[in-house]
């Protein structure tokens, strides 16, 4: 089972609105994949990721991703120096469930 790019809605119903709102209050870790946005913005990729359920039908783990691509330049202040991550707008771009 894998499906990608999911919208809340989609992930509530393949998983749960429990399994939804337990990957929403995981911590997120960059998983050090930079995007070059179409309005000529870097992103930077961050993922928080829970298990679903021990396995599926053929065994294999199951788990709920969340995956965040707040811009690159969120994260540094108009010096260059790093900024607090509770200032970086965390909003949830989709779902995986794989």
């Amino acid at each position: 089972m894998y499906n990608d790019h999911l919208t809340r809605e989609q992930a509530i119903d393949e998983v749960g609105i429990n399994v939804v709102k337990a990957v929403e209050s995981e911590n997120c870790e960059p998983t050090n994949r930079v995007l070059n946005g179409e309005d000529n913005n870097i992103y930077e990729e961050w993922e928080a990721k829970v298990w679903v359920k021990e396995g599926d039908l053929d065994g294999i783990p199951t788990f709920l991703s969340a995956f965040y691509f707040p811009k690159k330049e969120e994260f540094y202040d108009e010096d260059g120096f790093p900024k607090d991550l509770d200032d970086v707008d965390w909003e949830i771009e989709y779902y995986t469930v794989s």
